[in-house]
């Protein structure tokens, strides 16, 4: 079978996304503004002002609440992770090629510029992932700020906007690349599947399965060691990994993986875990949670 180009193989955006997938795009809300009355405008406004300053100055007396704080980044050098941005409200950020083109290449220039391994990808429509993996402490952070400034500026210049286009940071897990990398690679190359932009990952044009399955060019794709194993030629590295797509990612490490990736956990077994918890100090994994204290199971297990 021919290899299509990225244009040919590129779904007609007339295509919509599955509102059951997770990874589902929905567009922007426009938000209304309330004007002030003119009746006792004045008044008003000043009494409002002075209202606003007691409440700004009691907040600043307030604490910070420590649950709420942002978990270190995992920086562990030469160790993959899975990344993913979100477009804000989860509104779209590509709309055709140029935009497809213009984030794939920064991404390209980032990962050079910076020191990083990129082994797959996928670009939606309103959000990006990448399998990644830094070759020093600020790789992922450093790209992810170069890709994102740059793009922002492209974007807002090309549709007459302002604003933020991104939903905050970006989330990101560390994984242990024997049991999970190339199980996050396909994970990758079928969400525009699972989002039901395509039917089968060979007809989505903006992710790596071209390359890891097909072997099409893509300058942005750094085989890992993993992906190296899996057969002595490019051909039988390509067909092994094809054959990976013909078991689905069963619905709980569908779960497992989304939840590691938006919490900022790693995503591994229990001894790399440990491991990564003894490097960086930080908690790898979430805390266990408390039994049914009423059982009498329960309170034999805390006497001991």
């Amino acid at each position: 079978m021919p290899v299509k180009s990225r244009a040919e193989r590129w779904p007609s955006r007339s295509l919509t996304i599955n509102r059951g997938e997770q990874d589902d795009y929905a567009s922007d809300a426009d938000s209304a503004g309330a004007h002030p009355g003119k009746s006792g405008g004045c008044h008003q406004a000043c009494r409002n002002i002075s209202i606003l300053r007691l409440y700004f100055v009691a907040y600043q007396s307030i604490p910070p609440d420590p649950i709420m704080a942002r978990l270190p980044r995992f920086i562990l050098p030469g160790y993959p992770q899975h990344v993913i941005q979100r477009g804000n409200n989860r509104q779209q950020i590509l709309f055709d090629e140029a935009d497809y083109w213009f984030l794939w290449e920064k991404l390209k220039a980032a990962a050079d510029k910076f020191n990083c391994d990129v082994h797959a990808y996928t670009l939606m429509p309103n959000h990006f992932h990448l399998l990644i993996t830094p070759w020093r402490d600020d790789g992922i952070g450093k790209l992810m700020q170069y890709v994102g400034r740059y793009y922002v500026q492209y974007f807002n210049r090309r549709y007459e906007r302002t604003g933020t286009l991104w939903e905050g940071r970006y989330r990101a897990t560390l994984l242990e690349p024997a049991s999970f990398l190339l199980l996050c690679s396909r994970y990758l190359e079928l969400n525009a599947v699972r989002a039901g932009l395509v039917d089968d990952p060979r007809r989505y044009g903006w992710s790596s399965y071209g390359f890891n399955a097909s072997g099409s060019e893509d300058a942005l794709v750094t085989p890992h060691p993993e992906y190296q194993k899996l057969g002595r030629s490019s051909k039988a590295r390509q067909s092994t990994y094809r054959k990976g797509f013909s078991q689905p990612i069963d619905d709980g490490m569908l779960n497992r993986i989304r939840e590691a990736t938006n919490k900022a956990w790693v995503l591994g077994s229990e001894t790399f875990c440990r491991d990564v918890e003894g490097n960086l100090n930080r908690r790898a994994t979430p805390s266990p949670r408390g039994g049914d204290r009423r059982s009498a199971s329960y309170r034999a297990e805390q006497r001991g």
